[in-house]
């Protein structure tokens, strides 16, 4: 589901439900939600958040769109 962000890409906290990872204000964490389909691939849409004392700060907004 994500991961943590810091002097590497990936890394701890790890965001899946078999983590109780309690997030703090001031990490950075990036969920990745995705579809996988085993032999052919997938598609995941990354957002960066900032966690904060009140509502987490995005600073990767994906723009809502309507099909």
């Amino acid at each position: 589901m994500g991961h943590g962000i810091g002097l590497e890409t990936g890394e701890e906290p790890y965001l899946t439900p078999e983590v109780d990872t309690v997030l703090a204000p001031g990490m950075v964490v990036c969920v990745e939600p995705g579809v996988y389909i085993p032999g052919w691939g997938g598609a995941s849409i990354e957002h960066e958040l900032i966690i904060t004392e009140g509502a987490p700060e995005v600073i990767t907004p994906t723009p809502a769109r309507t099909w």
